[in-house]
């Protein structure tokens, strides 16, 4: 069992393990940096730490959407077990924590997924309908040469 933060990309329901974020905030003004890769938002300052944001529409290969007040930047500590380093990642929008036993969790390759399955750890079954259950980290990772 395990708890998940619930959010919305482009329509689609997606979760993040709890454990990795480490909070939420609502869009600001983000610092513009050049030489980046177009998905790269900018630069938020977060208590005087200069942390990269990546827009999550941008990076699965989405159109980026018109920006809306329910938008949201999940900051997230990666890093695995050492030296965790936050990142932002700017979603559609942030809907709730919910539990989710790991059995109730499918193997993305048993389901047609929208986005790219090197993210994507599974489906979950809720209440509410279908999530898509994000690896947090390996969206953070650079894409592959030639994307």
């Amino acid at each position: 069992m395990g708890n998940y933060l619930t959010f919305t990309i482009a329509g689609e329901s997606c979760a993040v393990e709890v454990r990795d974020v480490e909070t939420v905030l609502e869009k600001t003004e983000l610092g513009r940096i050049s030489g980046v890769p177009g998905y790269v938002a900018g630069l938020l300052d977060l208590r005087g730490e200069a942390i990269p944001v990546i827009d999550v529409r941008r990076k699965l290969g989405l159109d980026p959407g018109e920006a809306t007040r329910d938008q949201c930047i999940i900051v997230l500590a990666m890093g695995g077990s050492g030296a965790r380093r936050p990142v932002g990642a700017l979603v559609d929008s942030v809907s709730e924590v919910v539990e989710i036993p790991d059995g109730a969790i499918a193997a993305s390759a048993d389901f047609a997924v929208r986005f790219d399955r090197a993210i994507v750890r599974g489906i979950a079954r809720l209440e509410s309908g279908f999530v898509t259950m994000i690896e947090a980290e390996r969206l953070f990772e650079a894409p592959p040469t030639g994307a």
